[in-house]
């Protein structure tokens, strides 16, 4: 038996500087993403880099999300790397090699 596969949006965020990170959508709930950076999928919850975001986000329709998301994070953010090193502070790492 084949099991459907639940294709979960990622969002694309380019940040002042021009580099680029894609964040994935990791349950339902919008505001956990998975970002990954050099073999390692690194899981934070956005609510943990702003609080505010949670309100903001629920209370936009739903294809305004992605949306807040992008340009909340490109408020805090210079770099793509500024936010990777948020994202490995903040999450006491459930890290997953990616097979070599």
């Amino acid at each position: 038996m084949v099991f459907p596969v639940l294709q979960l949006p990622k969002l694309e965020l380019c940040f002042a500087d021009g580099t680029l990170l894609w964040l994935r959508q990791v349950n339902t709930d919008p505001l956990k993403r998975s970002v990954d950076h050099q073999g390692e999928v690194l899981q934070v919850d956005l609510r943990d880099i702003e609080p505010m975001l949670e309100d903001e986000v629920f209370h936009a329709a739903e294809h305004d999300r992605p949306g807040v998301i992008f340009f909340t994070l490109r408020k805090h953010f210079k770099s793509a790397g500024e936010f990777v090193q948020c994202v490995q502070q903040l999450s006491v790492p459930q890290l997953q090699r990616r097979a070599a």
